[in-house]
């Protein structure tokens, strides 16, 4: 039986020494960059094989690491160069492709909403002090919670929204 997405995921960012930061700029930059070559700039750059630097574009779709323009600009420039070194049936085969990873996005999206949904408002406020007051790092508070990098990063966003909301809606009670 095949690994769950955001198991390979977190094998492939081990294995390969890579942080979500560094795929999110890996894609970002790939994405905006004008180059026919950046493929060759990238995997060189970054010492890493052509196999991984695709893998890097893929997972940071899948995972949602870039935002939808970024996305499609991947999916445009990767597309664009097959064709040029492959054809129309390198057109098909990259269509393909495309689906797959919209594919695995969906079901990565699925799993984290549930995944997400299971930490209770305790947990979110856990979270919150472990990094805030604790000073902890994401990858320590992921390994502490039995987690992955991604599912706290959106913890955290989401427990600070909650604390804020929290904030101001008390100090407005306050001032009345």
């Amino acid at each position: 039986m095949e690994k769950p997405i955001h198991v390979r995921f977190a094998e492939f960012k081990d294995r390969n020494h890579l942080s979500n930061q560094k795929i999110r700029e890996i894609a970002y930059n790939y994405a905006i960059s004008v180059s026919e070559s950046a493929r060759t700039f990238f995997t060189t750059q970054c010492s890493i094989s052509e196999h991984v630097f695709y893998k890097v574009l893929e997972y940071a779709i899948i995972c949602k690491l870039v935002d939808k323009e970024i996305q499609d600009r991947i999916f445009l420039k990767l597309a664009s160069n097959g064709c040029r070194r492959g054809g129309k049936d390198a057109l098909k085969a990259s269509k393909d492709k495309k689906d797959r990873i919209l594919q695995l996005q969906a079901q990565y999206s699925l799993f984290l909403e549930e995944h997400i949904a299971s930490f209770s408002e305790i947990d979110l406020f856990q979270i919150c002090k472990e990094y805030g007051r604790d000073k902890m790092s994401v990858s320590e508070i992921a390994k502490r919670h039995g987690t992955s990098i991604r599912v706290i990063e959106v913890l955290l966003n989401k427990g600070l929204g909650v604390l804020f909301d929290t904030y101001f809606a008390a100090k407005n009670r306050l001032e009345k």
